[in-house]
Order: structure tokens, then sequence, then C-alpha cells
């Protein structure tokens, strides 16, 4: 039982880090295509 609660709690924590992974790759890719695009301003 208890392995089962460690794999629950670890993929409840790797989840929100794959998804902002996810998030940094798309927010950063038009910036290098388009650097006057509205991405530029959102990476500041």
């Amino acid at each position: 039982m208890p392995s089962n609660i460690c794999i629950f709690s670890s993929v409840k924590l790797i989840s929100p880090i794959k998804v902002k992974s996810i998030q940094t790759q798309a927010s950063t890719s038009p910036q290098h295509s388009d650097l006057t695009g509205p991405g530029a301003s959102r990476g500041g």
C-alpha cells in the first residue's frame, strides 16, 4: 500500500513540472520566430 501512495505523490509532483516545461517551450518558440510580436512583450 505505501508504495502506491509514493507513486501517486510522485506523479502529482512530476505532472506539474511537465506542464511547466511545455508552457515554457511554447512561450519561447514564438519569441525566436517573431521578436516584434506579442511573444517579445511576454518575455519582457
